[in-house]
């Protein structure tokens, strides 16, 4: 069985809305899953039916725009997405001072 965290983002049906549930399936077989609170809900069966967040489309990219302002890259990973930062900062550095890459 699978314990790493999942993240699945869907839309509400009639709502201008998106729902995000942060959950995971435990060695046991039940599905642990983030509430509001914070705290860890095991549910057994099916699965949560209630979303960690309910956000707009345009709070999920602000959400998102955010998460990579601070390296976290998905295509990428969080390490490989700061380097690159780091690298565009360094670039911009050596433009300012006109020196050579």
């Amino acid at each position: 069985m699978d314990e790493d965290w999942k993240i699945q983002i869907l839309e509400l049906p009639g709502q201008c809305a998106m729902a995000v549930h942060i959950w995971r399936r435990s060695l046991s077989g039940n599905i642990e899953s983030m509430t509001k609170d914070g705290l860890l809900v095991v549910y057994e069966g099916q699965g949560p039916s209630e979303p960690l967040l309910k956000l707009l489309p345009e709070q999920l990219q602000a959400f998102a725009d955010a998460l990579n302002k601070k390296g976290y890259k998905p295509e990428k990973g969080l390490l490989e997405g700061k380097l690159e930062r780091t690298d565009n900062h360094l670039k911009d550095m050596r433009a300012l001072l006109k020196l050579k890459d």
